[in-house]
């Protein structure tokens, strides 16, 4: 029974993980192109120019470290600022080229990898400090409105989308 829910953790935590960065990929602003040349290459090409998963890992548990600081710091006021630096912090070797069944090879490839696990933690920790931060909004939106009524709410999010 406790090695199932030991499975059950591990495949919870992975798919936890895989879930961030697809929610990342769907995050960014910008649509990268698939260029001509990208489509003729095979997957296992366009990651081999990516160069080594392990060390893009190596390479982003710095700048992880930083971002993590940060957090703890509590630098952040709201749940768009930790998503735009997290995108900044994230935009190197780990961050999708919009090849799909490249970008989930890359992914897969990096799992492999002694800092994985390392960066999948600090990705959860951000993950639940941006729901902190967003859960945390919603209550001062809510606060804020509640004595406004339902036409105070209407207004606030008129005021808010401009």
């Amino acid at each position: 029974m406790l090695k199932i829910n030991y499975y059950k953790h591990l495949i919870m935590k992975n798919l936890l993980f895989i879930f961030s960065i697809f929610a990342f990929i769907g995050c960014t602003t910008t649509e990268p192109e698939e260029s001509v040349a990208d489509t003729e290459k095979s997957v296992e090409e366009i990651n081999a120019e990516r160069g080594d998963p392990c060390d893009c890992t190596n390479e982003s548990l710095l700048a992880m470290d930083l971002f993590l600081n940060k957090i703890n710091a509590d630098a952040f006021e709201t749940s768009v600022e930790l998503n735009a630096e997290l995108a900044l912090t994230m935009r190197d070797c780990m961050q999708p080229i919009g090849h799909k069944v490249a970008d989930i090879a890359w992914n897969a490839s990096m799992q492999g990898c002694e800092s994985f696990s390392i960066i999948r933690e600090a990705m959860i920790t951000v993950k639940n400090k941006a729901a902190e931060l967003k859960a945390s909004e919603q209550t001062v939106f809510i606060n804020a409105t509640s004595t406004e009524g339902a036409n105070g709410v209407l207004k606030r999010l008129q005021e808010e989308a401009k």
